[in-house]
């Protein structure tokens, strides 16, 4: 009778333990939106511009041309679970042909060594229990979906299914090995992460972001090709332009012309909407120039002009039919 009575109550537990109940006890709050410190850098650091939006909960989180800089602490060692880190992109072969990720990214622990994850109807699983946290649930800017489709407004029926798509994400089961952490960006849809890549292997990692520093100043985007081809949208608002490249140096926003150029320290020269300063470029006092055209208040193209290895200046064009063209245009 004793070992039914046994039996019973191990079933009893088991019953318990559901993939509905959370793996760990939250803390209280657990579901708001994350503080973001700010903090004076101190030992071992590295001062970081991140332009990206994968960590965007609503206020332009770690985007650090809206903040200062990110602060990241190197002699990071005890990864723990919630811990956002900097660390370098692995190699994966992406759906996406024109990705263009930079050599280091930012994203969120999830996941620890020796755990199961998977994700199921937009809804992280550790160990097939439910993760209870404010980043265990994809979101769209810090929404979730319920307030999402109260305040969204859709194109179109294939629009709203696609993101109702977004909300139901699925990813297969995954174990991570002892050496390795699975990692999230905040903002999942614009995110490249352990979902694409697999566990990322601790020795990859170099630091953790602490938050941003403190009295520091933003950050101003050094703008090259690879930046241009992953971010320059023909059709983009000029509040979607100044979002991804910063407040434009030259003309106010109602213009239909802004510039974005970087000089050598601090090198002062005529600046024009009208010319380009090859003289300037060739003697790499001035690193580029940049220039977007708009038409009825949206990016219609792009034309980034800069110093080859051939010593020719060359420019760079995103065309208004979103083909890159590329000539050089003065010896």
């Amino acid at each position: 009778m004793k070992k039914y009575l046994l039996v019973g109550i191990a079933l009893l537990l088991a019953s318990c333990t559901t993939e509905d109940t959370p793996i760990e006890k939250p803390a209280k709050g657990y579901n708001t939106k994350p503080v973001i410190k700010l903090v004076e850098p101190s030992g071992n650091f590295l001062l970081v511009d991140w332009a990206n939006d994968n960590m965007d909960r609503g206020n332009h989180d770690y985007d650090t041309y809206v903040h200062s800089r990110l602060v990241v602490d190197l002699d990071y060692s005890n990864v723990q679970r919630g811990d956002v880190i900097y660390f370098n992109t692995p190699e994966f072969e992406s759906e996406n042909p024109n990705l263009n990720l930079e050599d280091s990214q930012i994203s969120r622990v999830v996941g620890l060594p020796g755990e199961t994850i998977e994700i199921k109807d937009g809804k992280v699983f550790i160990n097939d229990r439910k993760l209870d946290y404010f980043y265990s649930n994809v979101t769209f800017f810090g929404m979730e979906e319920e307030e999402y489709f109260a305040k969204a407004t859709h194109d179109s029926k294939a629009d709203k299914e696609r993101q109702e798509d977004y909300f139901s994400t699925d990813m297969k089961f995954l174990f991570i090995p002892n050496d390795s952490v699975f990692v999230l960006g905040d903002s999942w849809w614009r995110s490249s992460d352990s979902r694409s890549f697999g566990a990322l292997p601790m020795d990859q990692i170099k630091g953790k972001v602490l938050g941003y520093e403190k009295n520091g100043s933003k950050s101003t985007v050094a703008i090259t090709k690879e930046f241009l081809e992953s971010n320059a949208e023909i059709g983009m608002t000029k509040q979607g332009v100044k979002g991804t490249f910063g407040k434009n140096h030259v003309s106010d926003f109602s213009s239909d012309i802004w510039m974005y150029d970087r000089v050598k320290n601090n090198y002062q020269y005529e600046m024009s909407l009208e010319t380009v300063a090859f003289k300037d470029i060739k003697d790499e006092l001035v690193h580029y120039q940049l220039f977007i055209n708009f038409v009825d208040g949206k990016a219609f193209m792009y034309s980034y002009f800069y110093k080859g290895d051939d010593g020719k200046i060359w420019e760079y064009v995103v065309n208004p039919d979103k083909t890159i063209t590329e000539v050089v245009v003065s010896n």
